[in-house]
């Protein structure tokens, strides 16, 4: 009977042999893995947390003593003395009165001289602003030689193309008697007239061709010696006809 109860015991319960169990990873604790860092990180933490704290008091220290520092200058304030500042404000309007009384219905004097002075500051201004214009126009030394050798040569090659058409206006009365107009005179007749040498000896004070002015002052110098002379010798021959 006895080992009848003993196989329904055993059939009856589970086995006995222990059950494994199972963690997960984050549960499984993995001694001496990383322990350096992680203190270090927290050191790091904990210092920059401090850190951070006394700054915000010494922030609310400063914000403090600001807020102290303007009540005391506003309490210093000196107090208003209401009467005085009542007699300068009819003072005041006194004086407009006094002035409405004596300039009402006449002319503003000052006025009028103020802007008289002004207009003639600004007509002496326009002046001088004038001849600034005209001296900055003319540069400095340089620039002014450049241009009177400019002028001097546009000059001669001006009096020179005159003094070139009065001789051929001479040759050609002489020969018709009359001075009739250059269109109505054949090319050939106008070309031996230009061969005359009333006409050719004007050529040699012709300038020789040049390029654009030079900049520098020794070859200005050479340009106008040579205009100078031209124009003295054109002068002297048209004088000897």
């Amino acid at each position: 009977m006895s080992t009848d109860i003993t196989n329904i015991d055993q059939a009856v319960n589970e086995p006995t042999a222990p059950i494994p169990t199972f963690k997960r990873a984050s549960e499984i604790v993995r001694p001496n893995e990383f322990p350096n860092d992680i203190r270090i990180q927290g050191d790091r933490q904990r210092e920059q947390d401090l850190k951070d704290y006394k700054q915000d008091l010494e922030d609310r220290r400063q914000r403090g003593a600001e807020i102290a520092a303007k009540r005391i200058e506003q309490s210093t304030k000196p107090e208003v003395n209401v009467v005085a500042e009542l007699d300068k404000a009819l003072a005041a309007l006194e004086a407009g009165a006094d002035d409405f009384q004596n300039s009402f219905g006449k002319a503003n004097q000052p006025l009028i001289d103020a802007k008289m002075e002004v207009d003639r500051l600004r007509h002496e201004l326009s002046e001088a602003q004038q001849r600034l214009d005209e001296i900055e126009s003319k540069g400095d030394s340089v620039d002014r030689l450049k241009q009177s050798v400019l002028q001097a040569e546009r000059a001669l090659n001006g009096l020179l193309s005159q003094a070139e058409s009065q001789a051929m206006d001479k040759l050609i009365s002489e020969k018709f008697g009359w001075l009739p107009n250059r269109s109505k005179i054949q090319r050939e007749t106008l070309r031996e007239m230009a061969l005359d040498i009333s006409v050719q000896s004007l050529k040699e004070f012709a300038l020789p061709r040049h390029h654009d002015l030079p900049s520098d002052p020794t070859e200005l110098q050479k340009r106008l010696e040579i205009v100078g002379q031209k124009l003295t010798d054109l002068r002297g021959h048209l004088e000897q006809e």
